[in-house]
C-alpha cells in the first residue's frame, strides 16, 4: 500500500492537463475528509491511504488525490486530480463511491464490480516490481521496532487470511516477508 505522502498516482491512470474550478465550492477540507471516510466505511474498505501531496493545510502544486484501499480482499485505487483543490478531488473520489454504492443497491453488482475491477490497484503482470520484505509488510526500510513490525505483520495478517476472504498467495507472502524481517533484526 503507498504511503500517504508524497502523492504515488497509480501506474497507467493518465492525468489531468488543466486542473478545473469545481462547482462544489462549499466543501471544505474537513467536510470532504469526513464523506470520504463515510462513504469508505460504508464500502467496507479497508487498509485505507489518502494519497496527496497535501502538508499541513498549505495547498500544493499537485492537487491530485489518490485513495488506495483493500474491497473484498483486492487492492484498489480510486484517483482524482479533474479539480484545483486538493479537498475537490477528495469529494469527487467520495461522491464517486457513494454512486458505485448506489449502482450496488439498486441491484447492479455485477456492474460495481467491473467498475473496480478498472480501479484495481495492482500493475500489470508485466511491470510487477518485486518487492522487499518491509515494503510487503508495509513499513520503511530503516523500521527496526520489532513491536511495530509485529503490530503491522498482524493487522495486514487480519485481512489477507483466507478465513477472512483474503487471498493465500498474499498472505503467505505476507508471512514470509514478516518471518525473513524477523531473521534480518537477529543477526
Amino acid at each position: 500500500m503507498p504511503e500517504a505522502y508524497p502523492l504515488a498516482w497509480p501506474q497507467g491512470w493518465p492525468r489531468t492537463a488543466q486542473p478545473k474550478r469545481a462547482r462544489f465550492s462549499d466543501k471544505t477540507m474537513n467536510r470532504a475528509e469526513n464523506l470520504l471516510n463515510e462513504e469508505l466505511k460504508r464500502l467496507g474498505a479497508k487498509n485505507i491511504v489518502v494519497s496527496s501531496n497535501i502538508i499541513r493545510s498549505a495547498q500544493p502544486k499537485d492537487r491530485g488525490v489518490a485513495v488506495y484501499f483493500i474491497r473484498e480482499g483486492k487492492e484498489q485505487c480510486i484517483p482524482c486530480d479533474k479539480w484545483d483543490l486538493v479537498e475537490h478531488n477528495i469529494y469527487a473520489i467520495a461522491m464517486t463511491i457513494e454512486a458505485l454504492r448506489g449502482i450496488d443497491r439498486w441491484g447492479a453488482k455485477s456492474m460495481v464490480d467491473a467498475a473496480f475491477r478498472g480501479f484495481t490497484a495492482l500493475p500489470a503482470p508485466d511491470q510487477v516490481v518485486s518487492k522487499t520484505p518491509k515494503q510487503i509488510l508495509g513499513v520503511v526500510e530503516d523500521m527496526k521496532d520489532l513491536d511495530y513490525i509485529t503490530f503491522k505483520y498482524k493487522q495486514k495478517a487480519k485481512e489477507l487470511h483466507p478465513d477472512a476472504g483474503g487471498d493465500i498467495k498474499e498472505f503467505q507472502a505476507l508471512t514470509k516477508a514478516y518471518e525473513q524481517i524477523i531473521e534480518e533484526l537477529k543477526k
